[in-house]
């Protein structure tokens, strides 16, 4: 039995022990006899470790120049690691007004910043002139890339991400040219 194929599919993925020592315990998958099946194509936070997404994939020299989140060294077998983060900071422009002349406590609403998130939770209190007073984290949330708030009058927030927010490594397990067929990982590594 070979320890690797060229053909983009799980049953040809790198079968060997440094696949192993991965964190499953939330998920129940077992690496302990090197079973690629488990993080082949993975994009999906604390599979295999905590807060870390964490996948391999067959990667041809097409896809190899059409990635845009990080870049492999090589086409071939590549394991991908992408960090998270929670929010550091979020904080609004001089003179920022609220929805209304009053005082008020309001949620600001939260969206994107990758898949698989942890939603963060900001409460934002406005002044009796309708002018933001403060901004409180009350859940700093889990993110692999930075969320966009709602916007309301003349309001821009800054969000400031923490951890390993939005850092993506590759690592080259196998260097080839010859990789072959498509696997359902276009999200990951574009055909086109």
């Amino acid at each position: 039995m070979s320890l690797w194929g060229n053909v983009d599919a799980s049953n040809n993925a790198p079968n060997f022990s440094g696949l192993t020592g991965y964190d499953t315990s939330t998920t129940g998958e077992s690496l302990a006899n090197s079973q690629p099946s488990s993080v082949f194509g993975n994009t999906f936070m604390s599979a295999t470790r905590t807060n870390v997404e964490f996948g391999v994939f067959g990667i041809d020299t097409t896809e190899e120049g059409l990635i845009t989140d990080g870049s492999p060294t090589h086409a071939g077998w590549v394991a991908r690691t992408k960090g998270s983060g929670p929010i550091d900071s979020v904080t609004a422009n001089t003179n920022a007004v609220g929805p209304a002349a009053s005082a008020c406590t309001y949620t600001l609403v939260l969206s994107g910043g990758g898949t698989n998130n942890t939603s963060a939770q900001v409460s934002v209190t406005t002044a009796a002139t309708g002018r933001i007073s403060s901004i409180s984290i009350t859940n700093a949330g889990l993110y692999t890339g930075t969320p966009t708030t709602n916007t309301f009058g003349n309001t821009v927030f800054t969000i400031t991400m923490g951890g390993r927010n939005g850092r993506t490594t590759f690592e080259t397990l196998v260097a080839m040219g010859s990789m072959t067929g498509d696997a359902s990982d276009d999200a990951i590594a574009p055909d086109a």
